[in-house]
């Protein structure tokens, strides 16, 4: 952006970012192009400086295409839903397991996670995502089931369609990444299970 200057990310939205850029750098107020990095994402956009306060400043997109704001939308809408997902109460829940631990948030999303009975590792957990459910045993490790018109699927190891589950890795990466909640570093844990890729 000004040079080969490094920001971090503090808050995104489809319409702007908060970056932390250091108390003596001054942003211009002309339109300023920027790459975003996130993993293995990079995205060319353009922004300019909207507000600007101590070490921190907002900058809003002005590069509005529709092609811009959908490959914005791939690397927002993860840490949205991630950011979304809330504990609901063991009173709520149906049936008491032990160990069982449910989160719901925007757009019907539910996570489901089972820990072990002496630790707060996790043994199991099911992620509920419009028509896909991913699901992830220490024993198997990720599965992915998908519904259509003719009923749910099985997609599992061996069948082609796995790499479907670990094509969507960096998705659910990121969104267990935004989870505010301690168990996210569970839930990251269980994406780097080298026992179980495919």
């Amino acid at each position: 952006m000004l040079g080969n200057a490094i920001w971090p990310i503090v808050d995104i939205s489809l319409t702007g970012l908060c970056v932390k850029i250091g108390g003596t750098v001054e942003i211009p107020s002309f339109p300023m192009r920027m790459v975003l990095k996130w993993g293995s994402v990079s995205l060319r956009t353009e922004v300019r400086l909207a507000w600007q306060e101590g070490e921190r400043a907002g900058l809003v997109f002005t590069d509005t295409t529709g092609e811009s704001l959908l490959r914005m939308r791939t690397l927002i809408e993860p840490l949205a839903l991630g950011r979304s997902l809330g504990r609901v109460g063991a009173s709520a829940t149906m049936g008491s397991e032990a160990g069982k631990i449910w989160f719901h948030g925007q757009q019907d999303l539910n996570l489901w996670m089972w820990q072990m009975s002496h630790s707060s590792y996790l043994h199991k957990w099911i992620l509920q995502y419009s028509h896909q459910i991913y699901t992830w045993t220490k024993d198997k490790g990720l599965e992915l089931r998908s519904y259509s018109p003719a009923g749910w699927s099985q997609m599992t190891p061996g069948e082609g369609v796995a790499h479907r589950a670990n094509a969507q890795l960096p998705w659910l990466r990121d969104l267990f990444w935004a989870v505010v909640d301690p168990v996210s570093v569970d839930l990251l844990a269980t994406l780097d299970d080298t026992d179980h890729q495919v």
